[in-house]
């Protein structure tokens, strides 16, 4: 039987199933979403959704290539037809081999119209995906630059069109720099499921710099060769968080506190690939949950209060109700929730969010600030669990 999907019914059920998808499968995305207002989220949702279904397709490996290549040669075109129509596609039959993922396009369509983004992005991230069904090796960086720039960069051209922004030529650049950043981190901590999947994404050249071959990343080599490339690269990396943290000001505040949350998040993976010496290669690096809310409360809790000014304490009482010593990281000093007061203050420890860690002094309006602001993620915690 025909399924129809153009009513205002089939929209808020569209944005549903993204909603339902972001939650099942986006593991690092999701706890940033958190900070966003609602239309935002549900917004943010359908655009993960679009970027889920198309990377899901290219990734399908109990289909044949062909197979694939013909299910996103079909994606692109329901896409096509969605964002050109104002009415979405009149019915599907049954046996389209789309009907379970169409449903997701009204939300798809409604956020691009709503919010204006330029069909080009979504349309760049389903070439990149299109250059992952075949096996990849980039022979420069330049290369890596180009297919990051198609699946993330474009992304996140698409997502500071939802946050709101102020218009300026280095807008573009620091939105692409921050894209780069995230899916360098990506390529970093799944180099073993990537190689089995016949996709090395670093540049030969500069295996080639480090006396490491790609046949060795395959085979799982870990020595002092692929540690100096993991070095070189995760420097790399973090060069294009320090430009990308320049697209902050640019930002309206929602989209400063999911950016927050977004560079903290992944800057955290690749903090601790350094810390486990660069060996991603007999496991999987990965934040847990805990802290990925706490990242969340904390980027929510700046957008509403601000930064404050922190106030180191050499000395401060032990919390009796807590079994374990938490502390605020030195590296955060500069972060925090809420102002702190200027007269006396009983001194409290926060979850630690680094190794390195220094006491800070927290004053009970502090406690007031960060619980109010906590308080906003847990409130949408029925959405993450």
């Amino acid at each position: 039987m025909p399924v129809r999907l153009t009513s205002t019914q089939s929209l808020a059920l569209s944005y549903k199933a993204c909603r339902v998808l972001t939650r099942r499968t986006a593991h690092n995305f999701r706890f940033s979403f958190l900070t966003l207002p609602r239309e935002m989220r549900s917004s943010m949702n359908a655009l993960y959704a679009f970027n889920r279904i198309t990377d899901d397709i290219g990734d399908d490996e109990i289909r044949l290539l062909d197979d694939r290549q013909k299910h996103l040669t079909a994606w692109r075109a329901a896409v096509r037809t969605a964002l050109s129509s104002e009415v979405l596609p009149s019915t599907l039959s049954a046996s389209d081999q789309l009907l379970d993922v169409h449903r997701y396009l009204p939300a798809i369509s409604d956020t691009a119209a709503r919010y204006r983004i330029p069909h080009e992005y979504l349309f760049a991230v389903i070439d990149g995906v299109q250059t992952d069904m075949q096996p990849v090796r980039m022979e420069t960086f330049q290369d890596l630059e180009r297919y990051c720039y198609q699946v993330a960069g474009a992304v996140g051209l698409c997502c500071i069109h939802i946050w709101g922004f102020r218009e300026d030529p280095q807008v573009r650049q620091l939105s692409i720099d921050c894209g780069l950043a995230f899916q360098l981190t990506n390529i970093l901590r799944d180099l073993t499921e990537d190689s089995r999947r016949g996709r090395i994404y670093l540049p030969r050249e500069d295996f080639t710099q480090f006396q490491y071959r790609p046949e060795d990343l395959c085979r799982g080599v870990y020595d002092q060769h692929f540690r100096d490339l993991m070095r070189f690269e995760t420097a790399r990396a973090w060069s294009y968080y320090a430009s990308g943290e320049g697209l902050l000001r640019y930002l309206d505040r929602p989209g400063k506190s999911i950016l927050r949350a977004m560079l903290d998040i992944y800057g955290g993976l690749l903090r601790t690939i350094e810390r486990c010496d660069f060996n991603v290669l007999s496991q999987r690096i990965s934040l847990p949950t805990w802290k990925k809310l706490w990242i969340a409360g904390r980027a929510t809790v700046q957008s509403h209060f601000g930064r404050i000014r922190w106030r180191a304490c050499p000395r401060f009482p032990r919390i009796s109700s807590m079994e374990t010593d938490f502390v605020v990281p030195e590296q955060d000093l500069s972060v925090g929730f809420g102002s702190t007061s200027r007269g006396k203050a009983k001194s409290y420890l926060l979850p630690s969010v680094t190794e390195r860690s220094f006491p800070v002094l927290l004053s009970h309006q502090d406690l007031f600030h960060f619980s109010c602001g906590f308080s906003n993620v847990c409130s949408r915690l029925n959405w993450v669990n």
